[in-house]
């Protein structure tokens, strides 16, 4: 069997950011808490725990301890009562989250209502609505979008880990909405590197493999986008997940992962299927 490795994969910038200054803290053989995962990937995530690292649900858990921001940032109140508590925190936040957040709080002042594209139920997405200094709608897709007055001021930001393509048929419908619609395309660079880079590959190989956890939503983008080419895709966390029958008269195999997915996990997957 031979494997193409994709041209962008592993951990992207912000993620990479966030794990390197977990580690700094925790070689100094402290401990340290985050609120909630500093990265969706269960096995790295259970490797920073390993180290020291201890997950938490609420701010007063944190107390005494040197505290992560998540890659997706934490809610205004979340840092407002961390302040009032006298904690430590460590802003691990990606840089390309703040993006969205700066764009939403400036048309909220302007008077615009925000047009979010993005997942509700995400932590990117709820840490962002936090900082709102105006009406926001949240949608999923141009098929969503709140009924308003032609005339009303409108702007659109989007989850930094969408597709291109999902955004770009949000904003063209606003524009044929609303007489005044301000654009600001917030997707990150990695992740529309990361999706062409996927898309490109998939139509060239008998299957694919996208390692990354389930909990991450830009990882099962790219499952999502691998499959629209009619590739057989495995979406997998860990190697021991895929088997000889699976990839059975399967010569040639591209694999990639989501951004959230650290180098060590997709050499252990890329090793298993040298193994088929």
């Amino acid at each position: 069997m031979k494997v193409i490795r994709s041209k962008h994969l592993g951990l992207c910038y912000g993620v990479a950011r966030a794990r390197d200054m977990a580690e700094r803290i925790l070689e100094s053989g402290k401990k340290a808490a985050v609120l909630g995962s500093l990265m969706h990937n269960p096995q790295e995530m259970a490797r920073l725990k390993s180290l020291g690292l201890n997950k938490v649900k609420s701010i007063s858990q944190c107390v005494g301890l040197p505290t992560l921001v998540r890659a997706h940032g934490i809610s205004k109140p979340q840092v407002q009562e961390a302040m009032r508590l006298g904690i430590e925190l460590v802003d691990a936040s990606c840089p390309h989250v703040l993006t969205p957040r700066r764009y939403m709080e400036k048309m909220g002042r302007s008077g615009r209502t925000v047009i979010l594209l993005g997942d509700e139920r995400h932590a990117e997405v709820r840490a962002q609505l936090s900082y709102a200094t105006g009406p926001v709608f949240v949608v999923s897709s141009e098929y969503f979008l709140p009924d308003l007055p032609r005339d009303t001021p409108v702007g659109v930001v989007a989850q930094t880990t969408l597709t291109e393509e999902s955004f770009l048929r949000v904003a063209h419908r606003l524009a044929e909405l609303f007489d005044d619609v301000e654009i600001h395309d917030t997707i990150c660079t990695d992740t529309q590197q990361r999706q062409k880079a996927a898309r490109e590959l998939s139509s060239k190989v008998d299957a694919m493999v996208v390692v990354g956890g389930r909990n991450s939503a830009n990882t099962c983008r790219l499952v999502e986008i691998c499959e629209s080419t009619n590739t057989r895709t495995f979406h997998v966390e860990v190697p021991e997940e895929l088997t000889s029958e699976d990839l059975q008269g399967i010569g040639l195999v591209g694999l990639t992962s989501g951004a959230s997915t650290p180098e060590w996990l997709v050499d252990d997957v890329h090793e298993r299927l040298l193994g088929f």
